[in-house]
């Protein structure tokens, strides 16, 4: 609790965090907090609660601001498969226990021969972030003698500033599906082994292959897809600017780098009775487009992705969905466990001879 009086009426005032007023409740006269006349303010104190942004110190700031460029050049990448098809058959096996429990019209429709690798065309975005504030903050201590018990408010200008990148993906529908709900659950691709695509056309898997097969550079493994029937995008190089699309990510950044840093200005004051903040500065920039198309094994049949669907990603198996489960199968086989388990149970009882 501040302790201000009055200049007018000498009566205690009140004080309001949400905007660092203080206000008189018997003449009405109010103060911010920053007008305030008190000697911390005019030296440099050294703070126990934050040891070297506190105080009237507000921390330097390094590096630039970004401004965002309009004529960002669109990158054109695809990230090779690297789970082959049979691996990714197996992997479907483990998930769907091998059909065991599955109804039988899934499994027939689920056959090695109907697994096709899709290349879902996305964008990718780099944004850059940063926030800065400013913030003042009171600590309250007692002093207490044999003659009396003094309080003492003492004011602290606290900043404190953060920089942060992010990457956005967004993808295209394809194949008449919301391919974006798949994509935010098999995601966290990563570009590392992106291939350049250049002016390349890959339409198909005779293409896709020989595109790599031709791919030679140390450290990365290559990858032969046989066997596969491959889907491309037909707009392979259509790549426009959607400024919409853009605005709503960088409002999605500017918000995140808002809340880490009142988050982090939360983590700085908490040690303090108050905290008025006076000064916000954020700053948002679209550094980098590109444009990737990202591998997912699917099969032909799953044209709208559902629980019972199997979307998996080609670089870390990642698995989108849940295998369906027959109720008669189960049923028959609890049934059978259970008459398994009577059968058990029987043999022993008669072998202890408690049954003759």
């Amino acid at each position: 609790m501040i302790s201000v009086k009055c200049e007018n009426c000498k009566t205690q005032m009140n004080y309001d965090e949400n905007n660092g007023m203080f206000t008189c409740p018997e003449c009405l006269s109010q103060i911010l907090v920053t007008d305030l006349s008190h000697p911390q303010l005019g030296n440099k104190i050294n703070s126990v609660f934050d040891s070297d942004k506190a105080c009237n110190n507000i921390a330097e700031t390094n590096g630039t601001y970004h401004s965002e460029n309009s004529n960002i050049p669109s990158n054109r990448y695809i990230v090779p498969c690297t789970l082959s098809k049979d691996i990714a058959i197996s992997n479907y096996n483990r998930w769907a226990l091998g059909g065991l429990f599955s109804p039988s019209k899934y499994n027939a429709s689920h056959k090695k021969d109907k697994l096709i690798l899709n290349f879902i065309p996305c964008i990718v975005y780099s944004l850059f972030g940063q926030g800065e504030i400013e913030a003042t903050c009171t600590k309250r201590f007692e002093k207490v003698n044999s003659k009396k018990r003094d309080v003492i408010t003492d004011y602290y200008l606290v900043g404190h500033k953060i920089e942060d990148s992010y990457e956005e993906l967004l993808s295209y529908e394809l194949c008449g599906y919301p391919i974006s709900e798949i994509m935010g659950k098999i995601g966290a691709y990563t570009f590392d082994n992106a291939i350049p695509l250049n002016d390349t056309n890959i339409d198909n898997a005779t293409d896709y292959n020989a595109f790599i097969a031709n791919y030679r550079t140390d450290n990365r493994s290559q990858n032969q897809v046989t066997d596969a029937t491959v889907i491309m995008p037909s707009n392979l190089h259509d790549i426009t600017n959607d400024r919409d699309t853009l605005d709503k990510i960088t409002q999605k950044v500017r918000t995140a780098v808002e809340n880490n840093t009142l988050k982090s200005l939360n983590n700085l004051t908490a040690n303090y009775d108050s905290t008025y903040t006076e000064n916000t500065q954020l700053n948002t920039a679209i550094t980098d487009i590109r444009y990737i198309l990202v591998p997912v094994w699917s099969f032909e049949n799953d044209n709208t992705p559902s629980n019972n669907s199997f979307f998996m990603n080609g670089q870390t198996g990642a698995i989108y969905g849940k295998c369906p489960v027959s109720i008669f199968k189960l049923s028959a086989a609890t049934l059978l466990i259970g008459f398994i388990l009577f059968g058990v149970l029987m043999a022993i009882l008669i072998l202890m001879g408690i049954i003759v």
